[in-house]
């Protein structure tokens, strides 16, 4: 398995919790690293217009993709 790298894009089992008992699905991630340090995996949404205002202020809205 290659290291992970920041920056990176990459298909992750994420865990959720939802009304058809589903505990989550393949999504993709954003890896964040900082050189000595553990990597995180940051969730990423393309439907950020459709949540909620104090969503919103936590989610950063990806401008470019």
């Amino acid at each position: 398995m290659a290291p992970l790298k920041s920056n990176t894009v990459v298909s992750a089992f994420v865990r959720f919790k939802s009304a058809t008992g589903q505990k989550g699905k393949a999504r993709p991630v954003l890896i964040f690293k900082r050189p000595g340090e553990y990597a995180i995996g940051l969730k990423i949404t393309t439907a950020y217009e459709n949540k909620p205002d104090y969503l919103k202020k936590v989610f950063y809205e990806i401008q470019d993709w």
